[in-house]
């Protein structure tokens, strides 16, 4: 998908406080987990050619801890097209 719109879905949970949600990311955003962290790298995000992209942990709407968040499932949004 080209024009920069959301391309994947991303299912999280929260082992501290049972908490589920979902985030939206766009196609060049990495979603992974570094240590105990489920970290997010978005290069479009405040690019600065000098530095390395922005990494930041997601956090738990509930109980904002980040070091019990885990990954329940990534899910692909299909595009889809009309016809006229």
């Amino acid at each position: 998908m080209s024009d920069g719109g959301t391309v994947f879905t991303v299912k999280f949970a929260c082992d501290n406080c049972g908490k589920q949600w979902s985030l939206e990311f766009h196609e060049k955003v990495r979603v992974y987990r570094s240590g105990s962290q489920i970290m997010v790298d978005d290069p479009r995000e405040k690019y600065d050619p000098s530095k390395a992209p922005i990494e930041s942990a997601i956090h738990c709407p509930n109980c904002k801890t980040n070091q019990d968040v885990k990954i329940v499932q990534r899910i692909p949004i299909e595009v889809r097209s009309t016809i006229d």
